[in-house]
């Protein structure tokens, strides 16, 4: 659970101001992740990071190959997996929950239910994973209207992605 609990109260929160800026700037939410992933691969070359249309839904996916039985593995998996929704709720909004992510590991912590409500979670999965609807994949950063404290969605027009291939889900 340490896992989960980190990433949820520091998470992306200990980026560096300009790195935080150069991702709320991307136009919408997958090129923003796109950078983050282009950075973390060119940063280190011995995780599997990025992106796998599936479906409706584009997953978000990290995996350290061979390392699944490593003490602390899960706990990593669960920081970053945080990391990442921290980021996803940047352009969603601060209380966005995916309908769905994976984990790695054979067990779901308790608290995971409370801190994900209505979010199904797979275990046993080949890589972890955040799913991101493709609708909410092309999006901008929020809007706020400050006169009803709701937000605004802008929809951008459906740029041409380029998929990567991940995982087998």
């Amino acid at each position: 659970e340490i896992g989960w609990l980190v990433g949820r109260h520091i998470g992306d929160k200990k980026l560096s101001a300009k790195l935080l800026r150069e991702v709320e700037s991307a136009p919408t939410l997958f090129l923003a992740m796109s950078r983050m992933i282009q950075k973390i691969n060119t940063e280190a070359t011995d995780i599997e990071i990025g992106i796998h249309r599936h479906r409706n839904d584009y997953f978000f996916y990290m995996h350290y190959p061979g390392m699944s039985g490593v003490p602390g593995y899960m706990t990593s998996q669960a920081y970053q997996i945080s990391f990442f929704l921290g980021l996803i709720r940047h352009f969603l909004g601060q209380h966005w929950t995916p309908v769905q992510i994976g984990i790695e590991s054979t067990v779901v912590p308790p608290m995971l239910d409370s801190y994900l409500p209505d979010c199904r979670i797979l275990t046993k999965q080949p890589a972890g994973f955040i799913a991101v609807p493709i609708s909410c994949a092309h999006r901008s950063v929020r809007q706020w209207d400050t006169k009803s404290g709701s937000a605004e969605y802008p929809l951008l027009p459906q740029e041409s992605v380029v998929q990567t291939h991940g995982p087998n889900y």
